[in-house]
């Protein structure tokens, strides 16, 4: 699922994938979570290649309505594994490109700060330094 072209993961967008790979973020077994948040950040990357980096990402409402920022950020917070926590954090950098981040992740502008490939996006940097 997180391979493939960015038509593909539209459609994957579109049939509703989304909140089966966030419901999965949950699972006890850390191969299925990190699979799915690596699959979640492919699509999200594909989201932002399809429009311009002036614009917010296409996919940020329909994510932050359905709750799943809270659970990606989840993923950053349980630490259970490097790769996890990296990719979750990259992927809400990633939704607000355009946009800070929200008080209640605040956390992860520290944690992207050290990501040079995320460096244009707007989230990582901290209005306050």
């Amino acid at each position: 699922m997180s391979q493939g072209t960015t038509d593909e993961k539209i459609q994957l967008i579109e049939q509703r994938a989304l909140p089966v790979l966030v419901r999965l973020l949950e699972h006890p077994n850390l191969n299925i979570t990190n699979a799915s948040i690596i699959a979640l950040h492919n699509i999200i990357l594909a989201g932002a290649q399809m429009s311009p980096d002036n614009e917010p990402h296409p996919f940020l409402d329909k994510m932050e309505d359905s709750g799943s920022l809270s659970h990606i950020f989840k993923l950053w917070t349980r630490k259970a594994d490097e790769d996890s926590e990296r990719t979750a954090a990259s992927t809400l950098c990633v939704l607000h490109r355009m946009k800070l981040l929200d008080d209640e992740f605040k956390p992860i502008i520290a944690s992207n700060a050290s990501m040079p490939q995320l460096e244009h996006y707007k989230c990582v940097h901290d209005p306050i330094a």
